[in-house]
């Protein structure tokens, strides 16, 4: 585990970094045998952000499945992330300004 730290070290360092148009990665640490992903939606995309709550708050089980598949779109890839080749679990935490957005996990088994 030392040397997984000493790569999230590494990561950290470089942070904030835009994740995509909504949001920015804010901070990325170990915790146990998962690595944790923490993503902060920017002001401007408040909508965008309470639409997703409210997607959860409606359907919890098709909003996660829609996440977890972009989980899966980014991480499952060839060759596969080399944490979850380590048996390592990478969770995405998504805030906003309100709290906590979404939540979700990914674990070796889950990649095909």
């Amino acid at each position: 585990m030392a040397a997984l730290d000493a790569v999230l070290d590494r990561l950290s360092s470089s942070l904030p970094r835009k994740v995509d148009q909504h949001s920015d990665l804010v901070q990325v640490k170990r915790y146990q045998a998962d690595v944790v992903y923490t993503m902060k939606v920017r002001p401007e995309s408040q909508g965008t952000a309470d639409e997703l709550r409210e997607f959860y708050a409606a359907d919890p089980r098709a909003a996660e499945a829609m996440n977890k598949d972009l989980m899966k779109q980014t991480y499952c890839t060839t060759p596969p992330n080399i944490f979850l080749k380590a048996g390592v679990a990478i969770s995405w935490e998504v805030f906003d300004e309100k709290g906590l957005v979404w939540r979700i996990r990914l674990a070796s088994e889950d990649c095909p």
